[in-house]
């Protein structure tokens, strides 16, 4: 089941991502905040498939990780890499959207459990 919640979540995302306009590019502001210490104290400690997964992120994406609660963070991890880059560059009436899909999603996992 929560596969299909997971093919049902990266279906929604992708047609949010598509009609979406495209947000504008992160502040200079933002991508100075992704490299923060503190974030990067926060990275030394991810086991290292998730360091390079990381890595490979666009810097909006980076920058837009790091403004997520953690429980955000946390759900942001199990999209696809193709699914984070799109949400990172919706704009904010669709990032909420998605957000309420992808949470709404979760809800029922945890539901089935």
């Amino acid at each position: 089941m929560r596969k299909n919640i997971t093919v049902a979540m990266a279906a929604s995302l992708a047609v949010l991502a598509v009609t979406a306009a495209p947000a504008a590019a992160s502040s200079k502001a933002e991508m100075v905040k992704a490299a923060d210490p503190s974030k990067k104290a926060a990275m030394a400690k991810w086991p290292a498939d998730k360091q390079a997964a990381y890595k490979a992120w666009p810097a909006e994406t980076k920058a837009y990780y790091w403004t997520l609660s953690e429980k955000r963070q946390k759900l942001f991890w199990g999209l696809s890499d193709p699914d984070k880059v799109a949400l990172s560059g919706m704009s904010a009436p669709d990032q909420a959207k998605a957000w309420a899909r992808i949470e709404g999603g979760s809800g029922e996992a945890d539901a089935r459990r």
